[in-house]
């Protein structure tokens, strides 16, 4: 880089080159010399510290000139005091994130929340910029925007950024309420709240207005995969721990309560007696058949003669009468017998 000057003077002047209203004298860096009436410093390997206003000035025994020139290095965005992890409280005003750097030419800024661009229509933010810082200003904080904040800077030359953390302290507030509950007794009592707040609140459970403790029984828990949820279990509840259960969430910003009505119903036990009778022994019988007797054949009953005078004529043969025996009848006697006894 070379700086020239074309002087017109007589007697010839003195002349003497400044950056930034200091002094330069000649080196391998800074080369000055002249020819003639031209007058040049000459900047060997410019480099980001050389960005700076340089003046040539001239004396001689009739007076004095002088200009000067602003000299920009191109560069990449470097950050000189970045972003900075605030605590405020909500509703805060005017919340400002302030980056200072180093960059020609401008370098175009993007701001972002947990990573998520903010565009310029947003309402709640304003933004300012100079040539040597940028600035996010929140014009009024609520627990929504707190998160990670981060400022992008790039131009033909580079890029860079910077991240802090905004947290907003405030009160608890109860995202789920406790709702009525009625179990039997003896089976297990679960009740689950959600809350936000920040810090951190501390939970506290009542049955009747007095503390519940944790035991063998009761387990007061948070949970592990969601930090907003709070549980009460009480296994084997018993029908005097019925009535009015409380949850009461605390930190330094408030305190806000929820309440459930727990009904407790009792299981009245019947005891049955069974009266154990010997069962009844089956018996399996078996009748046989005798076998039918053989008839007896009946005996043909002999009859009478009698005398008696027929004419020959009117003998005639007599037809032999046949006597049909009766039918044979089968006589039949049956007889039981115990063959098994099964039990």
């Amino acid at each position: 880089l070379e700086l020239k000057l074309k002087l017109e003077s007589e007697p010839k002047p003195t002349v003497k080159w400044y950056k930034d209203e200091e002094e330069i004298k000649s080196d391998e860096h800074y080369v000055i010399k002249d020819d003639g009436d031209v007058y040049m410093l000459r900047i060997t390997g410019a480099v980001t510290t050389d960005a700076a206003r340089f003046k040539c000035k001239a004396v001689n025994i009739h007076g004095s000139v002088d200009d000067d020139v602003v000299v920009n290095v191109k560069k990449a965005p470097k950050i000189t005091k970045g972003l900075q992890n605030m605590t405020v409280k909500e509703h805060d005003n005017n919340v400002t994130f302030d980056v200072k750097l180093e960059a020609f030419p401008q370098p175009t800024v993007k701001w972002y929340l947990d990573e998520v661009e903010i565009q310029e229509t947003r309402t709640e933010f304003t933004r300012q910029e100079s040539h040597d810082g940028v600035q996010l200003v929140i014009k009024e904080v609520t627990s929504e925007l707190s998160g990670q904040y981060t400022c992008k800077l790039s131009n033909e030359c580079g890029s860079a950024e910077t991240s802090a953390k905004l947290t907003v302290n405030c009160a608890p507030r109860i995202i789920k309420q406790l709702e009525d509950v009625t179990v039997e007794e003896g089976a297990t009592l679960h009740l689950e709240v959600e809350v936000d707040g920040c810090p951190p609140p501390t939970v506290k459970w009542l049955r009747n207005g007095r503390e519940v403790s944790a035991d063998a029984r009761i387990k007061i828990s948070k949970d592990k995969h969601r930090d907003e949820t709070y549980n009460l279990a009480v296994d084997l509840i018993k029908y005097e721990e019925q009535g009015e259960y409380e949850v009461i969430v605390t930190n330094c910003m408030g305190t806000v309560s929820s309440k459930s009505i727990v009904t407790v119903q009792k299981v009245t036990h019947t005891d049955a007696i069974e009266e154990l009778e010997e069962p009844p022994k089956k018996v399996k019988f078996e009748v046989l058949e005798d076998e039918p007797e053989e008839p007896k054949p009946k005996e043909k009953k002999k009859g009478t003669l009698t005398e008696i005078e027929v004419k020959e004529s009117s003998i005639k043969s007599p037809e032999p009468i046949v006597e049909e025996p009766p039918s044979p009848k089968v006589l039949r006697r049956a007889s039981s017998t115990i063959i098994e006894e099964v039990e």
